[in-house]
This record gives structure tokens, C-alpha cells and sequence, in this order.
């Protein structure tokens, strides 16, 4: 510290002893940059206040040549900025805006200091949006930070800092427009910051919540697996990478359930609704009784638990060769109607198909079928139900055998079909094998 002041006072006696212009415009920056290195130190506000005054007198020197000017206007606007970030000045930040393009319009498009001054004015531009809400400002900031990234080479130390800011500016951006095309680019930066930073650096946790925030709007519109599976990811490592007993770890456990459940909702994997549910559940233990956010998170997990009790409901009123079923409709509707009552989720299929059927059951706590079935007497495991497609894609014995349905801990099938308890096979007649028994 001594040495700092030293240094200054030097510089000052300096500045007093005549000189010829272009030596004292040298002198009057470099005692600037000391003065910067002892407000830095100290944080004292003369120390900043007198290293803005001598760098104002030596770049108003008429005769002041490149590259001088330009390394004066620099340090001059970062000064500016200091005043800005002490004192809140909009003044001050504009200015030092308004000196970091002069800066600009005089470098060469080759020069190493070129990427410094883009990083240093899209981060001020960026302070200028959060002041006024320009969204020029904000668009011009972007404009910046994609310019210096551009300079930055491959494994610089400054690479991944240059990233993850790209991408926070185009999270501002896509907030102030909402627009697909700006979010679309926020995540593929915000993915390409994150794969470049370390497991164990001190920026990865803000990186995953910022992808997180995207993921979650973009998956949201167009309800991707993809995009929810990643949501899922990063709520994961997130939560791994939080103490336990950090205040927003309830709140994320519970987007983490509820993306789990949405996923269920397209893929009617078990594994995701039992997550989620073991999660709603963790979470509402930790939560107060008188906690307005509890009745929130009871409902949550009611409709969990709601989603995982399902009702698949076939009615095939109309199957291909058969006779029409007139009262299937009905049968169906009463019982869709008794659902609410047991806490079922009725899921009345419209593609009535052997795919659909079996991509619903596995998930399901009940089965219905209102329609036809067929007993073979040659081969039992050719009995089938007879579904839409039941002539070229029959659902046969064979497949609910392969879902190994009775092994569920809860399951029901009501096959009101003719047929699905029947045995046509005459050696095994006394057997119990048939459509039910799958």
C-alpha cells in the first residue's frame, strides 16, 4: 500500500515538471493507472476521482496520436464505470459508453485489444438496459458479447466466462421478447457454456439454473421429450449440487417432480410417476403445516397420485366383421363417471389400435374393455381382443402375457368381451387358461 502511494505521489511531482506534450500526456496516464491501482486497493474515492481527472486532461491533448488515444479513452471509461458502480450515475455509464465506441471506431479490426473493450461495452450497455429498459441497449450488448467470443481462442482462460455471459444476456433477451428464435439460441449457448465448464466450478450452479429456466419455458411450448428429459438432468444435478438445507431446494424438488410426471404423462413409464410421487411426498414432510405453499404441493401429489391410478376404458362398438354393440358406449360412460369417486383417472382411448392399448397398460391401474374377444381352439395364445385392427394386428393372449401384468401390485382388468374367458382347447379344458388369465 505504501508502495501504491509512493508510486502516485512520484507521478504527481512528475506531472509538475516540464515537458515536452507528448511526454506529458504519457506521464498524465500513467499517473492515472496508478491512481487506478490504489482505488482498487483501497477503494478510495479521491484515488478514482483524480485518476478521471488525469486521464480527461491528457485526451483532451489535441496532439494525442494512436495508439495512445485509444488505451486513454479505455481507461477512462473503465474509471467512469467504477464512478457508475459506486455511485449509481446513469451519466457516468453513458459516458463510458459513449468513450468505449469511440475506442472501437479507432482500432484496427486485427487488434488485440479489440475483444477487452467489446467484452468491457457489452457489459455496460447491459447495465444501461437494467437502468432505462433499452432494448437497444440490450440488442447492442448482445451484439458485443457475440463479437468478443468470436476473438476469444480456443482454450483461453477467459473462454467459458465469455460463454456464460453470452448466454445470461440472451436469457435478458429472450425475456424482453419471448421470442422462440432468441430462446432457441439461448439454449444452445447456455448448453455450450455448460459442457465447457468444469464439474467443480463456482459458476456451474448459475449456469444450470439459467438452462433450466429456458428448458422449462421452450418445453413448455412445444413439450418435447427431449427438452424434458434435459429439464430433468439439469433439475438433478442441481439439486446435487446445493446443500441441503439451501432455501429454493424444496422448490426445486418440486419442478423436478412435476417434470417427472409430465414425461410420465407422454411415455407412461412407472419409473418417472414413482419418482415423482416419492418426491412430492419428501417434500410435503419438510414443508410447515402452515405453509401456504403446502396446499399447493398436497395437490400436486394428488394429481401424481391420480395419474398413476388410471383408468385405460376401450369401447370397440364398431369392430371390423363383428356384430355392433349398442350399449358399449353406454357401459363405458358409467363408469368414466365413477371414476372421480375412487381417485382413477379416466383415460377413455379414441385410437382404439393393439399399439395404443399397449402403450397405456403398463401405466394403468385399471383395464376395460366394452367390445368383442376371440378364443382359439388351436392355439390359446392366439386368443385375442378384438380391437380397430384387430384383423391385421391382433392383440393377442401372447402380448398381455409378455407385460406380466400380474405382477403389478395393483391391477384390474374387466374384459366385458365375449369369449376372453373361454378354453376351446380340447386337451387343456380343465385348465384356466385364457384371455383373462394373461
Amino acid at each position: 500500500m505504501e508502495d501504491l502511494s509512493r508510486a502516485a505521489a512520484i507521478h504527481y511531482e512528475a506531472l509538475n515538471t516540464p515537458a515536452p506534450t507528448g511526454e506529458q500526456q504519457s506521464r498524465l496516464n500513467i499517473f492515472g493507472i496508478s491512481l487506478r491501482f490504489r482505488f482498487d486497493r483501497t477503494g478510495a474515492i479521491e484515488s478514482l476521482d483524480q485518476s478521471i481527472e488525469a486521464y480527461s486532461k491528457a485526451l483532451g491533448q489535441s496532439s494525442l496520436q494512436q495508439p495512445q488515444r485509444v488505451f486513454i479513452m479505455n481507461n477512462l471509461a473503465g474509471r467512469l464505470a467504477n464512478c457508475y458502480k459506486r455511485f449509481g450515475s446513469i451519466g457516468d455509464l453513458e459516458r463510458s459508453i459513449a468513450l468505449s465506441n469511440q475506442a472501437l471506431k479507432l482500432l484496427p479490426l486485427d487488434s488485440l485489444h479489440l475483444r477487452p473493450i467489446l467484452k468491457n461495452l457489452g457489459s455496460r450497455l447491459s447495465s444501461l438496459f437494467e437502468e432505462k429498459g433499452s432494448e437497444e441497449a440490450l440488442n447492442r450488448a448482445v451484439e458485443c458479447a457475440s463479437e468478443a467470443l468470436k476473438l476469444t481462442p480456443p482454450n483461453h482462460p477467459d473462454g467459458v466466462a465469455c460463454l456464460s455471459y453470452f448466454a445470461a444476456l440472451l436469457v435478458r433477451q429472450y425475456k424482453r421478447t419471448g421470442s422462440i428464435e432468441d430462446l432457441d439460441h439461448a439454449i444452445e449457448v447456455a448448453k455450450e457454456a455448460l459442457e465447457a465448464t468444469h464439474l467443480s466450478h463456482a459458476d456451474r450452479t448459475s449456469q444450470l439454473k439459467e438452462l433450466k429456466f429456458l428448458l422449462s419455458h421452450r418445453s413448455r411450448r412445444n413439450m418435447s421429450i427431449a427438452d424434458i428429459t434435459q429439464y430433468v438432468e439439469v433439475n438433478d444435478e442441481l439439486i446435487k449440487l446445493i446443500p441441503t438445507d439451501h432455501p429454493d431446494r424444496a422448490s426445486w424438488l418440486t419442478d423436478l417432480g412435476i417434470a417427472l410426471y409430465t414425461r410420465f404423462g407422454q411415455t407412461k413409464l412407472v419409473k418417472d410417476i414413482d419418482r415423482a410421487i416419492q418426491i412430492l411426498d419428501n417434500v410435503i414432510h419438510l414443508t410447515p403445516s402452515d405453509d401456504p405453499i403446502r396446499t399447493f404441493r398436497l395437490g400436486e401429489l394428488s394429481a401424481f397420485l391420480a395419474g398413476r391410478y388410471s383408468a385405460i376404458l376401450v369401447t370397440t362398438k364398431d369392430t371390423p366383421d363383428r356384430a355392433q354393440l349398442r350399449f358399449a358406449d353406454k357401459e363405458t360412460s358409467v363408469l368414466e363417471s365413477l371414476c372421480g369417486s375412487l381417485n382413477l383417472k379416466p383415460i377413455r382411448l379414441q385410437v382404439q389400435t393393439r399399439q395404443e392399448v399397449l402403450s397405456q397398460l403398463p401405466a394403468s391401474a385399471i383395464f376395460h374393455l366394452a367390445g368383442h374377444g376371440y378364443s382359439d381352439a388351436t392355439e390359446l395364445s392366439r386368443s385375442s381382443l378384438l380391437l380397430e385392427d384387430w384383423q391385421k394386428n391382433p392383440l393377442t393372449m401372447a402380448h398381455l402375457h409378455d407385460l406380466r401384468l400380474n405382477q403389478k401390485g395393483l391391477f384390474l382388468a374387466y374384459l366385458s368381451a365375449c369369449s376372453t374367458g373361454a378354453n376351446r382347447a380340447k386337451d387343456l379344458g380343465d385348465e384356466g387358461i385364457n384371455l383373462i388369465s394373461a
